[in-house]
């Protein structure tokens, strides 16, 4: 098939190609997911900072709660007890919410990782053929 050496040469250029797009395509996918992954990271760390805020919150209601019941205050002892409830009622609210973010990060990495795993099997498929 190759036996003139144009032929071999214009097979060449026309399998270089069609691997640079490719290769530029795997580039920008891999851009894309980079970006993405450093978006969550920062949301990790800004949810982190709020669960800390919010743990802080709820520890000083907690000790002024405690303060209040061993100076018997029933009135301040109730309404702490209301906005310790309110606290955790909002908490719970933002569990949900996080727990479906992380639901949907999960399927994009499952979806991520099967691209690689694609990529990989294409990647050793071409170094056997061209080893051929």
């Amino acid at each position: 098939m190759f036996n003139h050496p144009r032929v071999l040469v214009a097979a060449l250029l026309l399998g270089a190609g069609m691997a640079v797009p490719t290769a530029h395509a795997d580039d920008l996918r891999n851009a894309g997911e980079r970006l993405q992954d450093r978006k969550e990271i920062r949301r990790d760390w800004r949810g982190l900072a709020d669960d800390r805020a919010d743990l802080n919150r709820l520890s000083d209601l907690v000790t002024r709660w405690g303060d209040a019941r061993t100076a018997k205050d029933q009135a301040t002892q109730s309404r702490l007890e209301q906005r310790i409830a309110a606290e955790l009622r909002t908490d719970l609210r933002e569990t949900g919410t996080q727990a479906g973010d992380t639901r949907r990060e999960v399927r994009r990495d499952r979806r991520e990782l099967g691209s690689d795993r694609r990529e990989v099997r294409d990647d050793r498929r071409g170094l056997r053929d061209a080893k051929r």
